[in-house]
């Protein structure tokens, strides 16, 4: 079984993935994100304890808007972790089965950040848009 490790310096035949953005989806782990290097991502999964086999790209662009919308697309047509559609239908607020609450995550200064979890939705909420009014 691979490494972390060995799984970023594998090489992938991706044509100039370090210049687009890749859509991807871990099958075994119900996940789709995007990202630019696809390698260290998968690594990354890996070390988190996500299952990477049969992790595929499913759509390559220069434009990361295109990507993020094409990732939002296709987790609100399943319920992937990650999705509004699998999680609580509000943006950067996701259930968790393992723990029994709702997760606020964001992504502050290029890093994913877990904000706190809440029990209820509705202060999960609140906790939200008070780092919001704080941030911004």
């Amino acid at each position: 079984m691979e490494t972390p490790q060995q799984i970023a310096h594998k090489k992938w035949s991706i044509k100039g993935m370090s210049k687009k953005y890749a859509v991807y989806v871990l099958p075994k782990s119900d996940y789709i994100g995007y990202t630019t290097q696809f390698n260290q991502r998968l690594a990354k999964h890996k070390s988190l304890g996500r299952n990477i086999e049969f992790a595929h790209i499913v759509y390559e662009t220069d434009s990361k808007e295109d990507a993020k919308r094409t990732e939002a697309f296709l987790q609100s047509s399943k319920e992937f972790k990650g999705s509004t559609a699998g999680g609580s239908n509000h943006r950067h607020i996701y259930w968790s089965k393992t723990n029994n609450n709702y997760r606020v995550q964001l992504t502050v200064n290029g890093v994913e950040k877990c904000i706190g979890c809440r029990k209820d939705l509705q202060d999960a909420i609140d906790l939200r848009d008070e780092f919001y009014k704080l941030n911004n």
